[in-house]
């Protein structure tokens, strides 16, 4: 081997080092902004549900109006003092690690919970869990939460969705029956577009994201023909 390519792989090698000591330092960096975990209860009981503080990930950058991570932690050490004495059947954690948090757990945002609990009023605060996609990478999924306004809504304007699909393929059905091949045509098509946007709305309801009131506020789309026939033959054919 030349000297040129020894000195290569020496330059690879304590790149390799360079990074591991580094991811090292890393997580001990961020494991500075974890709460320590109490010691379990031990009961004859089953195992207490576990409900998760989300806490902003210490190597991000805040967003604006929202705590950086020391005083987060500060927050969430506050506040679960606070719950586990309201609440002691449950094991109340605080985390901004996705890959620590157990599937079942339910997951709550730090700052939504600190406003509900500052006065009592307000909305619920947002529930969600971890779940992990095909790529293996975790994320956040918002969940359909009885009593909370939203989730009420989301579920009746995407049923009343489905209910649209299914009502246009019988359109559909009897436009073809009919001969009317146009009209049964544009009704395949108007089924895509309804639950394309049911599935948008689901997709941007679970990210914790709004937009899924306006894709469910739209209308049902309605055939309106494009030719005019004789009455004899089916409108629209």
């Amino acid at each position: 081997m030349s000297s040129e390519a020894r000195h290569g792989d020496d330059e690879l090698d304590a790149l390799r080092e360079e990074v591991a000591r580094l991811r090292v330092e890393n997580e001990r960096l961020r494991g500075g902004y974890r709460l320590a975990e109490r010691s379990p209860i031990r009961s004859s009981r089953a195992a207490r549900p576990i409900r998760v503080l989300l806490l902003p990930d210490p190597a991000r950058q805040p967003r604006s109006g929202h705590p950086g991570p020391e005083v987060a932690v500060k927050v969430a050490r506050t506040l679960i003092s606070h719950l586990s004495t309201r609440q002691p059947d449950v094991d109340w954690r605080a985390e901004h690690d996705l890959g620590r948090i157990p599937d079942s757990a339910e997951c709550f945002q730090l700052d939504e919970t600190f406003r509900r609990l500052w006065d009592g009023t307000g909305p619920l605060p947002v529930q969600y869990r971890v779940v992990e996609d095909e790529s293996g990478e975790r994320r956040l999924m918002r969940c359909l939460t009885e009593g909370d306004p939203d989730s009420d809504r989301f579920s009746a304007a995407y049923d009343r969705q489905l209910r649209d699909a299914g009502e246009l393929l019988e359109e559909g059905q009897a436009a073809h029956a009919a001969g009317a091949h146009h009209h049964a045509e544009w009704t395949l098509k108007a089924v895509d577009v309804v639950l394309a946007q049911a599935a948008y709305a689901l997709a941007t309801f679970e990210a914790g994201r709004d937009d899924w009131k306006a894709e469910l506020d739209k209308p049902r789309p309605e055939y309106d023909p494009r030719y005019r026939v004789n009455a004899e033959h089916p409108s629209g054919w």
